[in-house]
C-alpha cells in the first residue's frame, strides 16, 4: 500500500519521523521500533486511524515526492537504515543478487573452482564449464568399460 497514495499528509510527520533517526558516519539508524526482520517500523495516523510502514520506504517517500511501487534494497546491507542515499529501488532478483546469500556469491562467478569461464547452460539453466563438462563425462565413460586385459570377475583367476 503506498504512502502517499493514500491521502496522507505525509510532511505532518516529517518532524516525527525524523526524530526517530541517529545519523552516524556511515548509515542513518532507525531507532524507533523495530519489526521482527530488524526493520524499522514507523506508524502514520490520521483520523484516529494508523498504519504501519516499514521506515526505509517512508524516508525513501520523503527524499523522493513519490512512494515506489516496487521494493526499496538497503545498499548498505543494514536493516534499519533510513539513509536516503542508502536505498534504491529494485527487483527482486536484484535485491537477491547484491545479498551475501550462497545464491547470490553463486551468481556473481564467473569461473569454475578450476580457473575456466562459465561457457555454457544446462537445460534447468544451471552454468558451467565447457572443460570441466566434458572431462567429468570422459570419466563417468572410461568407468563404466573394462579394462582390456582384465576379465569381469578377478576373483575366478586367483583361486
Amino acid at each position: 500500500m503506498s504512502i502517499l497514495s493514500k491521502g496522507y499528509d505525509i510532511t505532518k510527520h516529517t518532524e516525527r519521523f525524523w526524530s526517530k533517526v541517529e545519523k552516524t558516519s556511515r548509515c542513518w539508524l532507525w531507532i524507533g521500533g523495530l519489526d521482527k526482520d530488524g526493520y524499522g517500523s514507523f506508524t502514520i495516523k490520521e483520523n484516529q486511524k494508523g498504519k504501519r510502514y516499514r521506515a526505509h520506504r517512508v524516508s525513501f517517500a520523503l527524499a523522493n515526492g513519490y512512494d515506489s511501487p516496487v521494493l526499496i534494497d538497503h545498499i548498505c546491507r543494514v536493516p534499519n537504515c533510513v539513509n536516503p542515499d542508502h536505498l534504491r529501488e529494485a527487483d527482486d532478483a536484484m535485491n537477491v543478487l547484491s545479498g551475501i546469500s550462497p545464491t547470490a556469491i553463486n551468481a556473481r562467478k564467473a569461473r569454475c573452482i578450476r580457473g575456466h569461464e562459465f561457457d555454457g547452460t544446462d537445460r534447468r539453466g544451471w552454468r558451467y564449464c565447457t572443460q570441466c563438462h566434458n572431462e567429468k563425462r570422459r570419466q563417468r565413460r572410461n568407468a563404466s568399460r573394462p579394462v582390456p586385459g582384465t576379465t569381469n570377475n578377478e576373483s575366478e583367476g586367483k583361486a
